[in-house]
């Protein structure tokens, strides 16, 4: 049905026939300010993401405070843990160049890196520091990562930062042939793309389809909001259900997304992204297994139901005391 190729048509179909157009969204020149559509969305993301957890710990009965605090640790650990695992892992070599690299935090970072260390910053938060019991809460960040998450991946999708492979599959995004520069002479072609001479390439621009991995994860992201959502309301849901959820339907998702990236560094065939999502995928079905089996034994508990009731024994028969003898006359 459809298929990737290294070596593009020309013009495969036009940037107006696409199926999905490419939307140029900036950035724009205000003054002496850059305004970039993506800083906006992310921005937004992190309020309402915020926002909706909030909201999640107070049905919860979790303390404002409480939640306030873990969210900065899931936030600094989280982005700590997302540049590491980028450099480590798809960047070695810039490591191995300069291991100052590691605390650049804004030159690169990882998804899934950033789920990962989002996740420990609030086990160490909830679990080490504060002793409690780290289901609730998370529960409550999840949530609200969820609902941040579309906004978030609707920033990828408009500023076409995570293309995928050249492809003639219908649910593709006409993209340029060529990453945009300064000028048109400094255009680069992306990896996949041999380079082309092109006569006067400022007005004879090269569109070619390629999938968008941004533009899928936000429908993914689209899809698992609508899930918690629907399920929310539901007081049977036992403590975890919002993480286990998130584990286990994003792990083959994004284990699936992986094999349309373009120039990703593979280890023994697989990107690093890949085996993350094995690992998450484990780690979920852990939770699953775990998190029923305390339900299941918090529902038999003794002092969840009734004792059964004994028959009531039957007093035993008092003794008569015995009759003095008196005496004769």
């Amino acid at each position: 049905m459809f298929s990737c190729q290294n070596e593009p048509a020309r013009s495969r179909r036009p940037k107006d026939e696409a199926m999905i157009p490419y939307i140029d969204a900036g950035p724009w020149q205000l003054g002496p300010f850059t305004i970039h559509l993506f800083g906006i969305l992310v921005g937004l993301a992190i309020i309402f993401g915020v926002t909706m957890s909030q909201r999640d710990a107070d049905k919860r009965g979790i303390p404002p405070a409480i939640v306030s605090e873990m969210q900065i640790w899931a936030i600094v650990v989280g982005f700590l843990m997302a540049h590491w695992v980028s450099v480590i892992f798809y960047f070695p070599e810039r490591v191995l160049k300069d291991p100052l690299e590691l605390l650049w935090v804004w030159k690169g970072i990882s998804s899934f890196g950033g789920i990962i260390g989002g996740a420990l910053g609030l086990v160490i938060y909830l679990k080490w520091i504060k002793k409690l019991d780290p289901w609730p809460s998370i529960d409550a960040i999840a949530y609200g990562f969820s609902w941040a998450w579309v906004l978030g991946r609707l920033g990828c999708t408009t500023a076409h930062d995570h293309p995928g492979r050249v492809t003639d599959f219908w649910f593709s995004v006409s993209y340029p042939a060529y990453q945009s520069g300064a000028t048109p002479a400094q255009m680069i072609p992306y990896d996949d793309v041999p380079k082309l001479y092109i006569p006067e390439l400022e007005r004879a621009m090269p569109w070619v389809q390629r999938y968008d991995l941004g533009f899928y994860e936000m429908l993914f992201a689209v899809a698992l909001v609508t899930i918690l959502w629907a399920t929310n309301r539901h007081a049977k849901r036992f403590p975890g259900f919002n993480v286990v959820v998130l584990a286990l339907l994003y792990a083959p998702v994004r284990f699936g997304l992986d094999f349309l990236r373009i120039s990703d560094k593979t280890y023994w065939g697989l990107t690093p992204g890949q085996y993350s999502a094995i690992g998450i995928l484990a780690l979920g079905l852990w939770m699953l297994h775990y998190r029923l089996k305390v339900a299941r034994a918090a529902a038999l508990a003794p002092g969840d139901a009734p004792e059964p009731q004994s028959p009531t024994p039957k007093p035993a028969a008092q003794a008569k005391p015995p009759r003095k003898k008196g005496k004769k006359r």
